[in-house]
């Protein structure tokens, strides 16, 4: 993702991990987008659950969508050549396996979990770029 900034729901100009990246140094102030780990060091990641109402909003994450989002190549996709083999199907059989995964109260992604520790994570766009991946994201997790 090249895009160095983006409109939140709020209507607020974000700043990218790319652009932070492209100043070339860290301000110290715990950017959402933080690429030089900053953020996650001093706040962390925190965990919310998945309700029933949010099951949309959640496989929209596992899909590579925006949440709320309306992508129409992905939509075409997914109607010629059916779900990405990433997909996973969640339901009131499964919820409690799933948790948001949040960076400063904003939903950045999902953490499927197994009986052990997360079996893996879906992060959004914005969010795939700045040290996020599975062991980080576990770190936080308290079992």
């Amino acid at each position: 993702m090249d895009e160095l900034t983006y409109e939140n729901d709020e209507g607020d100009t974000v700043y990218t991990s790319q652009y932070l990246k492209n100043r070339g140094h860290c301000c110290n102030t715990n950017c959402l987008h933080c690429p030089f780990g900053t953020t996650l060091k001093n706040l962390g990641v925190q965990f919310s659950e998945v309700n029933l109402n949010q099951i949309k909003a959640a496989e929209e994450i596992i899909l590579g969508k925006k949440v709320g989002g309306n992508d129409i190549s992905a939509s075409l996709l997914t109607g010629a050549f059916g779900k990405p083999s990433r997909s996973i199907d969640i339901s009131s059989k499964n919820i409690a396996s799933f948790k948001f995964i949040l960076i400063k109260n904003t939903r950045c992604g999902l953490a499927h979990l197994g009986e052990s520790g997360i079996k893996d994570i879906f992060l959004l766009p914005h969010f795939q770029n700045q040290g996020l991946d599975k062991d980080t994201v576990q770190s936080y997790l308290e079992f």
